[in-house]
Parts: structure tokens; sequence; C-alpha cells
């Protein structure tokens, strides 16, 4: 994780851009605020998704997390109004299968871990 924030660190110093951003976030502080705020919430949810995985098997993560994409989405809609078209129809099919593939991935994978630990016993 270090060093992959080292790598950004450089590349923004090396192209002129890590000044820009500085005075991006001064000229905009409450976009600091709101970009701090992400990140602490990002780092909570991965704590839980964490401490999920300890108390449960790959399966149920993985679809607690594409529950929470599906969620997302629905709320998405909800809270700010688009006109609808049937690309998001569309799209939401390409989406739920996607869910689908992700949840019996995860299955297979599951299945696939515990048959290696039998043969293993």
């Amino acid at each position: 994780m270090g060093a992959c924030f080292l790598f950004a660190f450089l590349s923004l110093f090396g192209r002129d851009e890590l000044i820009g951003g500085i005075s991006f976030y001064q000229k905009n502080p409450f976009v600091l605020i709101l970009t701090l705020l992400n990140c602490t919430l990002n780092y909570i949810g991965l704590v839980f998704i964490m401490a999920l995985l300890k108390v449960s098997d790959a399966f149920t993560v993985v679809f607690v997390t594409s529950l929470r994409k599906a969620v997302t989405i629905i709320l998405s809609f909800v809270l700010f109004a688009k006109p609808l078209s049937v690309f998001y129809f569309v799209g939401s099919i390409f989406v739920a299968c996607g869910i689908y593939l992700d949840i019996k991935s995860a299955q297979e994978r599951s299945k696939y871990h515990r048959e290696v630990d039998q043969n293993n016993v």
C-alpha cells in the first residue's frame, strides 16, 4: 500500500500536478473535507468487509458486496430523479448478470477450496 502511495505521489510531483491539486484544495476547502470523508468511509467499509470475511465464507462476502452495489444503484434512481430510457433497463440486466456471475464464481471457488481441504486431510 505504501509503495502505491509513493508511486502516485512521485507521479504527481514529477508532472507538476501536485501543486495544482494543493492549490485546488486551498481554493475549495469543502472538497478537501469531502475527500477525507470519502477516504475514511471507504476505510471503514473495508474494515467491515474484512471482519465479515473472518466470520463467514467468501460467498457471503460476495453476496453482501453485490447487494450493496444493487442498493446503491436503486438509491441513485430514487434520490436523483432522471428520465428513464430503455438503456437503463438493458444496463440493469447486465448488472444483474454480473452480480449473478460474481456470486456463482464465489460459490465455485468456495466449493473448490472445500474439496481441496477435504482431499488434503
